[in-house]
């Protein structure tokens, strides 16, 4: 039980992160906005990424490293660094509003009705 799976995580690393690539391609190719960033979905698929490969190779070398103490320290500060920044980014998109596409072209509409109603009083 004190042992670490060094491959699977590995491997499991490389897929989310390949996964979080393409969508990141079919996001940028397909959408009509153009500011990608102003979404949740990226905030949390930019985390993810972010996350999985700084924490990559930390988790290749943690099988062979674990009994080092001098890599238990640095494990332990790359870690808890890349799960602090994980927190923040996923606050962050978790806290964001999402405005409908439809409800910007309202705004503007129903404000120059009104501005063209008010003129002609």
């Amino acid at each position: 039980m004190n042992a670490f799976d060094s491959i699977t995580s590995g491997v499991e690393c490389i897929f989310i992160i390949l996964l979080c690539i393409y969508y990141l391609v079919v996001q940028l190719k397909g959408s009509n906005n153009l500011f990608v960033y102003s979404t949740s979905n990226f905030w949390i698929v930019i985390t993810f990424l972010i996350y999985l490969s700084g924490t990559f190779f930390l988790y290749i070398m943690t099988e062979n490293m674990i009994k080092d103490r001098a890599f238990q320290i640095q494990y332990l500060i790359i870690n808890s660094s890349f799960n602090i920044l994980k927190n923040v980014l996923l606050s962050i998109a978790m806290l964001m509003k999402e405005t409908p596409p439809n409800e910007q072209a309202q705004k503007n509409k129903n404000w120059d009705d009104r501005l063209s109603y008010n003129l002609k009083n």
